[in-house]
């Protein structure tokens, strides 16, 4: 009996999979029947849905398909399409002026009341600010983050390509791309969620053609935005590839990957003092790959841009600069942090993450001195309480005595690795050994992590961040940032030797 019930099961099996394995196959010849051939609507007769004769001429791109519709909707649809009028595809024109391909995408996008999303077709495209059809000047194309205005206002515009196949280069010396909200959101608690901003993906951005001061992107103003572009070749004197930056209000809770190769500046964090007092990229997710020439930067942040709570992905390449005197040329580094916006706020990564390697490479000129690894403008710019690990094949870095509060392996930098705090309350790192303060006076570790070792004297007591250790002499563990307090009485007082933690042999 239990071998006929095996028997009976085997060729059920057998029976349902065969069924299983012919229905899999009958979807798949109708997933390639449609996207190959679309058949018509089986249960009305009628022909399959797609755009009307007027849109499908748009979708061309060009002069004459916008001749072609001139006075009628760029994406009018039968009704039942409702759900697909808000995608949009352009091919290029061929136009290397950059008039007809700026024309046809504007012209797309003003179409779009309700947000949407254009699908740049691959090719190459030329874009150029165009008098009358480029909204707002120097940029050629302004990607609404909000279709209607207001604090409520929402529905961007995105655009989405076809990775690699699609090149759009820029020609002149304007700003590819302007993306940025119009108005502040308002008031944020006690209301409806806030419009989270649009998204770029998928295509190279490519300044070949461009200025002395042109940029590829520029985005800000806004929550959520998600970029993963290719940006190349913007090598003008004073040309940015990636420009984020505070132009209207904060900058928040965005994804930015990138592939900055070939660039003046690879990318720079900023806030517009002129026109915001929002410091504010917190919370942001930077994922950069650089690839950088003789005397490139890659990637600045200034004017109290105030990054927190971020994660900072610095992976790539850059090339050793002209100088031969052991001194990088005009301060080129893989990341600097300077300035401040004039409002005592300084430019600042702090409560965030830093994973960077850089691998520095001989390029093609003759000199012999990579760019700094990392670089402060002054005592009060700072890298607080960060985490993570930095190695790299550059200069040493310069700190400038800024604070450099950080958890994770340093191979290599001494400029980093073997670095001590300064006074209590001054907030900044130091080249030399600090000083035993005052009895009981806490001494705050403004470097990495380290080993502090007291001996001798009358101690009564030595805690860590508040926390007493019943220990009067020995080795302590001072994380970054922590702090520690050593009580005493008597002469002669106690010594104390700091010992870093963080370096690395590898």
């Amino acid at each position: 009996m239990a071998q006929v019930v095996r028997n009976w099961l085997t060729t059920w099996v057998r029976a349902a999979a065969v069924s299983s394995r012919h229905a899999s196959e009958e979807a798949c010849v109708r997933i390639r029947r449609t996207a190959d051939q679309p058949v018509p609507d089986q249960d009305q007769g009628q022909e399959p849905r797609r755009p009307n004769s007027t849109r499908r001429a748009v979708l061309t791109g060009g002069a004459v398909g916008l001749a072609a519709v001139a006075g009628t909707s760029l994406v009018r649809t039968p009704a039942a399409d409702a759900a697909t009028t808000n995608i949009t595809q352009i091919t290029p024109t061929g136009d290397a002026t950059g008039v007809n391909d700026t024309t046809a995408i504007m012209t797309a996008i003003a179409a779009l009341t309700d947000g949407g999303t254009i699908y740049l077709g691959p090719g190459e495209f030329y874009i150029t600010y165009v008098p009358g059809v480029s909204t707002l000047s120097p940029y050629a194309i302004s990607l609404p983050v909000q279709t209607s205005a207001g604090a409520s206002g929402g529905m961007g515009v995105n655009i989405q390509g076809c990775g690699s196949a699609t090149v759009v280069y820029v020609v002149g010396n304007y700003t590819g791309f302007f993306v940025h909200r119009s108005a502040q959101y308002g008031q944020q608690y006690g209301k409806p969620g806030q419009q989270t901003a649009v998204f770029l993906r998928d295509f190279v951005v490519d300044g070949t053609n461009a200025g002395a001061s042109s940029v590829g992107v520029d985005i800000g103003d806004g929550w959520g935005y998600d970029l993963n572009l290719v940006i190349v070749n913007f090598t003008g004197a004073s040309a940015i590839g990636l420009y984020i930056i505070n132009r209207l209000m904060f900058t928040e809770k965005g994804r930015f990957r990138a592939h900055l190769m070939n660039n003046t500046t690879a990318a720079k964090l900023s806030v517009d003092n002129t026109a915001t007092s929002d410091v504010s990229h917190e919370y942001n997710i930077y994922d950069f790959y650089i690839f950088g020439n003789e005397n490139q930067q890659g990637v600045v942040t200034d004017n109290g841009s105030s990054n927190g709570g971020c994660v900072l992905w610095l992976h790539g390449n850059m090339s050793n600069t002209a100088s031969t005197n052991g001194t990088p040329t005009g301060g080129v580094a893989a990341l600097t942090i300077t300035g401040s916006d004039g409002n005592g706020n300084y430019t600042q990564f702090y409560s965030s993450e830093i994973v960077m390697k850089i691998e520095g490479n001989p390029g093609v000129s003759p000199g012999n001195t990579p760019p700094y690894a990392i670089y402060l403008g002054s005592s009060s710019n700072a890298i607080q309480q960060c985490h993570g690990i930095i190695t790299h094949s550059l200069t040493t870095s310069v700190l400038n005595n800024g604070e450099f509060s950080f958890r994770g392996l340093i191979p290599g930098d001494s400029g980093l690795s073997v670095i001590y705090t300064g006074s209590p309350g001054s907030g900044e790192t130091s080249s030399s050994q600090p000083t035993l303060p005052a009895t009981n006076t806490a001494q705050q570790n403004y470097g990495p992590d380290t080993m502090v070792y007291v001996n001798g004297g009358t101690v009564t007591g030595v805690s860590l961040s508040g926390v007493a250790t019943n220990q009067t002499s020995g080795g302590f563990f001072l994380p970054a940032g922590g702090y520690i307090t050593v009580k005493y009485t008597g002469t002669p007082a106690p010594t104390w030797t700091w010992v870093p933690a963080s370096r690395s042999s590898f």
